[in-house]
């Protein structure tokens, strides 16, 4: 969905008025601009900046003999080119409001500017940038294009990153793609080409994208990552264990690249060979949020729940909106035995991200742990709405749903866990509990028998199979079954 192009304009405090005027133009073209609206600067406007910063891709800095002496500019310019060469879906171009001699890191491929003895005024440099970045209201089906064979290679690729960051992957790709006949063995643009592929959903072609790149370029770190995160969500787990080493090898201190060999690993069944690499991102950047909830995954995974719960508390602390490691947080509470606290965990979670699975998921299991089971089935109903390929979700919501007496829908709801997960001994068990309450004791049994030969010692299969046993008239067998029970607990 198009969306306005979310631009950063650094200016300094001589140039303000002409920046207010230049930042309208551009808002009458469609996009969203910030910048700096106060001549003085204070805690509260360096925060401001620091954020929109970083999370608007597009950056614009006005050059001026005042720009050239501004404290802000220089370091806005400094951050901003600092973040291209991480992210190089990112564009910055200076605009030079009044000619003056350029610092050599300024010197861009791109930028706006008037002739070189007069001063650019804000109408012009803005229509200058509606072009170069295809600027379009987002009613519009289309964002304006320069006609092939009337700007370069580089000029063109700029526009397709300005065109994704406008929400326009279709128009973008055709951007990346025309840069690419303009400059075929350039490893940036085959790397653009395919994140713009996979916004489409094209994830095998976003791989063959990425692959050329990193042939063109072996010592491209962002494309050898690309590359790693496309094969990490096809699921293709060691080849994106390969991709993220070769991007570790050209950069080890990068703490990212240690999350990701630390998740692929975890991902892997490797969760101490994770933590490993989990510490290493973390003694290398301590507020990496997502280091820290892998730290807690791998933790758990091992049966360290205080220490999980730890590293979960150090996630949320690094990023008080990570639902995810708040959701995780809440399951940790949960197998501790304290699930008041997990339900207002898993709450807090939801009010972050109501769109988390996992969190309708663990906020059902409380619910009914509290014989809560309407809301528990409204929570697991939510969960599946998300994600139907979870078969503990649908396992839940049977749970519920039998509790409150809907036997059919319970076993529907049973029957989509067990053809997602046949190993999940819980389902088989609910599925017997459901075809008991139907009176089909034979079923019953026979699901009783596959939760047993799946998890032996799980008590509630056996109190089960005991009853219908009994009421099919087999009461030795029974008693046996009755006997196995109690001795678990049950």
């Amino acid at each position: 969905m198009a969306q306005p192009a979310p631009i950063f304009v650094s200016h300094s405090s001589q140039d303000a008025e002409w920046c207010r005027e230049f930042a309208a133009a551009l808002g009458r073209a469609g996009a969203d601009v910030w910048y700096r609206r106060r001549a003085q600067a204070s805690a509260g406007i360096e925060s401001a900046a620091e954020r929109e910063l970083h999370s608007r891709p597009l950056f614009l800095f006005v050059v001026t003999p005042g720009a050239l002496t501004s404290r802000e500019v220089q370091q806005e310019a400094s951050t901003a080119l600092a973040l291209n060469a991480r992210s190089p879906e990112r564009v910055s171009i200076p605009i030079i409001a009044i000619p003056c001699t350029i610092p050599p890191p300024w010197r861009l491929a791109s930028r706006i500017s008037g002739s070189p003895q007069s001063a650019l005024t804000a109408e012009a440099a803005a229509a200058q940038v509606r072009q170069a970045l295809a600027l379009a209201p987002v009613e519009w089906p289309e964002a304006p294009v320069p006609p092939e064979g009337t700007e370069g290679w580089q000029h063109v690729w700029e526009r397709g990153k300005a065109l994704r960051a406008q929400g326009r992957p279709a128009e973008a790709l055709a951007a990346f793609e025309r840069a690419l006949a303009l400059s075929p063995n350039h490893a940036g643009c085959w790397r653009s080409r395919g994140v713009a592929l996979e916004d489409l959903g094209r994830r095998g072609e976003a791989v063959a994208a990425y692959e050329r790149a990193v042939k063109l370029d072996p010592r491209h770190v962002v494309a050898w990552t690309s590359l790693g995160d496309a094969q990490w969500n096809l699921g293709h787990y060691e080849a994106a264990h390969a991709a993220y080493d070769r991007a570790l090898a050209l950069d080890s201190k990068d703490a990212a690249h240690w999350y990701d060999i630390g998740k692929v690993l975890w991902q892997l069944g490797h969760p101490e060979d994770a933590l490993a690499r989990y510490d290493r991102a973390l003694a290398l950047d301590p507020h990496l949020a997502q280091a820290w909830y892998g730290k807690g995954l791998a933790l758990r995974s091992l049966g360290r729940l205080e220490d999980a719960l730890a590293a979960y508390d150090r996630a949320v602390a690094s990023d008080p909106l990570a639902a995810p490691a708040l959701a995780a947080k809440g399951n940790v509470l949960s197998a501790l035995g304290r699930h008041v606290e997990a339900l207002a965990v898993y709450d807090a979670a939801l009010s972050l991200d109501a769109q988390l699975p996992r969190a309708w998921t663990g906020k059902g299991n409380i619910l009914t742990l509290f014989g809560r089971y309407e809301e528990a089935a409204t929570a697991y109903e939510r969960a599946v709405a998300l994600n139907a390929g979870s078969a503990v979700s649908w396992q839940g919501l049977g749970t519920a749903l039998r509790s409150l007496g809907q036997h059919r829908e319970a076993l529907e709801a049973f029957d989509r866990a067990l053809a997602l997960d046949p190993r999940l001994a819980a389902a088989w068990c609910g599925k017997g509990d459901a075809l008991r309450d139907l009176l089909r004791r034979e079923e019953a049994a026979d699901a009783y028998e596959r939760a047993l030969a799946l998890d032996p010692d799980l008590g509630a299969a056996w109190h089960g199979k005991g009853i219908v046993l009994r009421g099919l008239g087999r009461n030795a067998e029974a008693a046996e079954a009755y006997e196995r029970a109690a001795a678990l607990g049950a």
